[in-house]
C-alpha cells in the first residue's frame, strides 16, 4: 500500500507543478513575469508612430517610432520635456506620461482610455488630456473591447514599465 501512496503523491505533485506552470503569469524568455513592452508594442503601441515620430504630424513631441524611443521619451517625462510641441492638453505639463509603479498617475492611460482621462483630469485640477484627440482619430482604447490590453498596460506600468 505504501508504494501506491507514493505514486499517488508523486502524481499529485506533478499535476500541481503542471497547473502552476499554466497559471498565466506570462513569463517570457527573459524571465520577466507579466506583460512586456514587446507584447504591448506588438498588440497596439507601435501604431503610435503613425503620428508621434520624426517627420510625422506630432514630430515635436515624444518620438514613438521604436520601442526604445517610446520608452525613453515617455517614462518619467511630461510635456515640458518637449518645449516645441504645440499641444492644447494641459495635463501633460504636470503629469508624466509613464510613472513606473503608478498606472493611475500615468498620463498615457488618460490619453488612451476615457475613464482614466476623467480621473487624471479630476485629480489634477481639471486639466485637459488629449483623450478627445485620440478618440476622434479612432486611436483610443475601448474599455470593453480592449479590456485585456488596458489591463496589460496597467500591469506593465505597475511592474515598473521595464524595457522587456
Amino acid at each position: 500500500m505504501a508504494g501506491k501512496g507514493g505514486w499517488w503523491l508523486a502524481g499529485a505533485a506533478l499535476a500541481a507543478a503542471l497547473l502552476a506552470g499554466c497559471g498565466g503569469n506570462n513569463q517570457d524568455s527573459s524571465g520577466s513575469v507579466g506583460p512586456s513592452l514587446d507584447s504591448l508594442w506588438s498588440a497596439r503601441l507601435s501604431s503610435c508612430s503613425e503620428c508621434h515620430a520624426p517627420g510625422r504630424w506630432q514630430a515635436d513631441g515624444p518620438d514613438m517610432n521604436t520601442q526604445a524611443s517610446f520608452l525613453a521619451d515617455l517614462k518619467n517625462k511630461n510635456q515640458m520635456d518637449f518645449s516645441n510641441w504645440g499641444v492644447v492638453a494641459t495635463c501633460g505639463s504636470i503629469v508624466s506620461y509613464i510613472v513606473p509603479g503608478k498606472p493611475d498617475q500615468s498620463l498615457i492611460l488618460g490619453t488612451l482610455v476615457s475613464s482614466y482621462s476623467g480621473q487624471i483630469s479630476k485629480d489634477n485640477g481639471d486639466c485637459t488630456t488629449s483623450y478627445s484627440v485620440h478618440a476622434t482619430r479612432h486611436e483610443a482604447l475601448d474599455a470593453q473591447q480592449d479590456a485585456d490590453l488596458i489591463d496589460a498596460l496597467k500591469t506593465w506600468i505597475a511592474d515598473g514599465a521595464k524595457d522587456n
